[in-house]
């Protein structure tokens, strides 16, 4: 077992000191977060990736182990296999929340904020007053359009007035 898995251990084996104080609920919040948090707590694209990669090859192992587990099973005979689902059933529950907790967790998008440059905030600042004289410009040429077409359709009026005066 690599080092991680064995930090891991031992971090369970020190919250299973608290389990007289603390509620199984919270035990699993606690060790799933120790596990999962035990790296940096900056938000860190590549310690995020990391941590994500981390928990799905744990829900591998978890997986793994269980199936494995429950082949043993097939091989009892019924007595033996009743007592073993006795035994077994809390486990199974237990890393199928493990495994739930973990899905979650991967499946969760943190917004990782995207590092400032000065100089881009400069060059937008200096870009700022320029955009604004363009768009001022384009404001009035649209306008000067605007009432060309106004009068283009007040002489067409005027013109059709005109034509029905000399038609009747």
């Amino acid at each position: 077992m690599d080092r991680q898995t064995w930090v891991a251990i031992k971090l369970i084996r020190c919250l299973n000191h608290l389990s007289g104080v603390l509620s199984t609920e919270k035990m699993r919040e606690l060790t799933l977060n120790g596990i999962l948090n035990r790296k940096n707590t900056q938000n860190d694209s590549v310690a995020s990736v990391s941590c994500k990669r981390e928990a799905s090859q744990k829900i591998d192992q978890l997986l793994g182990g269980l199936h494995q587990i429950m082949n043993l099973r097939g091989e009892l005979n019924s007595s033996d296999a009743e007592r073993f689902d006795d035994r077994i059933e809390p486990i199974r529950l237990q890393i199928q929340a493990v495994v739930n907790a973990l899905n979650a967790f991967i499946l969760t998008t943190t917004e990782i904020p995207e590092p400032k440059n000065i100089y881009d905030d400069l060059y937008e600042e200096y870009l700022r007053p320029q955009q604004l004289e363009e768009n001022e410009q384009q404001q009035q040429q649209k306008q000067m359009r605007l009432n060309s077409m106004r009068l283009r359709v007040q002489q067409a009026k005027m013109d059709a007035a005109e034509t029905k005066k000399l038609a009747s």
